[in-house]
């Protein structure tokens, strides 16, 4: 397949219905590597100049407030849906999302040497949500205790 410019949204959705299966075989080397969906919309966006958005537009947008925004990302939810679609190409995206982030897989050590599988390098507005969620949960009899818990 030939990368070409795509910029007509109905043009879009044909290509996609068209083409999605021998898209996704290219963007993940033919079905062999495992690509997660952040990855993939990107990749797909430098083969397909105009079928998504590049990454580079994705931060501009990310930074405008929600009244600004130009609903981009809306283009990218259309390709995962047609990815998706497609049995092949849907169940391989599936089996990526589930293997292990790379993160995680680099946090592995150090989790089995001392238990803990906590990232405690997460944003402070994640602590504060998390332990609402976590306080939540535990109010309605779910019973998470431990010193994470206990400490928040």
């Amino acid at each position: 397949m030939t990368p070409r410019t795509i910029d007509a949204p109905q043009a879009r959705q044909d290509y996609l219905r068209d083409h999605v299966g021998e898209l996704y075989a290219e963007l993940t080397d033919g079905f062999r590597e495992s690509v997660r969906v952040e990855d993939l919309v990107y990749r797909a966006a430098e083969r397909v100049p105009g079928l998504l958005p590049a990454r580079e537009t994705i931060a501009e947008e990310r930074r405008l407030r929600l009244a600004d925004k130009r609903g981009i990302e809306i283009d990218q939810g259309l390709f995962v849906s047609h990815v998706m679609a497609d049995r092949r190409a849907g169940r391989h995206l599936i089996h990526a999302m589930m293997r292990p982030k790379r993160e995680a897989e680099e946090r592995l050590e150090a989790f089995r040497a001392t238990g803990v599988a906590w990232a405690l390098d997460v944003p402070a507005h994640w602590n504060a949500l998390s332990y609402s969620w976590f306080s939540i949960y535990r109010f309605c009899g779910h019973g998470v205790t431990g010193p994470l818990f206990d400490e928040m």
